[in-house]
C-alpha cells in the first residue's frame, strides 16, 4: 500500500488530494514528507511511521460495478425468454415488480442484482445469466 493510498483510507480523500495535501516525495532512503496539511491528514506521520505504511500490503481492487441497461436485457433475450422473465417477475410482489419495472439499469451493486442474477441463473443457467446479465456497453 502506498502512503497516499494510506491516507485516502485514512482521511477520506483521494490520493491525489493526499498527495497535494502531504507532499509526498520517494527518494532513494524511501518515503519522505516536505509539507504537511495537518488539518485535513492529522499528525504528521514519523519516519518509523512511514517505513510501516510502506510495507502494508496493497488493498484489494475494487469490484467493478456491472451496468445493464434494462433495454441491452430484453435486446439480448429471445421472445421465449423474455415471456420467460416477464412470468418470473409477474409472481414477484408488487413492490418488487414496480422497481423492475421502472428501472433504467441494473446495476450490480444495488440490492436487487442478486435477485436479478439468482432469477436469470435459475431461468437459464449460469452461461446463459451470464450473457444476459454482462455490463451494457
Amino acid at each position: 500500500m502506498n502512503l497516499a493510498e494510506h491516507y485516502a483510507t485514512k482521511s477520506g480523500l483521494s490520493p491525489s488530494a493526499v498527495f497535494n495535501a502531504a507532499g509526498f516525495l520517494e527518494t532513494e532512503e524511501g518515503w519522505t514528507v516536505f509539507r504537511w496539511n495537518e488539518a485535513l491528514l492529522g499528525p504528521q506521520p514519523t519516519a518509523e511511521d512511514l517505513a510501516v505504511i510502506a510495507a502494508l500490503p496493497d488493498p484489494p481492487h475494487p469490484v467493478e460495478v456491472v451496468i445493464l441497461y434494462r433495454a441491452d436485457l430484453y435486446r439480448r433475450c429471445t421472445d421465449d425468454e423474455a415471456d420467460a422473465i416477464d412470468a418470473a417477475l409477474a409472481k414477484q410482489p408488487t413492490r418488487i415488480r414496480r422497481i423492475f419495472e421502472s428501472a433504467v439499469t441494473f446495476r450490480s451493486d444495488d440490492e436487487m442484482w442478486s435477485l436479478l442474477h439468482d432469477a436469470a441463473v435459475g431461468l437459464f443457467g449460469d452461461e446463459r445469466a451470464v450473457e444476459l446479465l454482462a455490463a451494457s456497453t
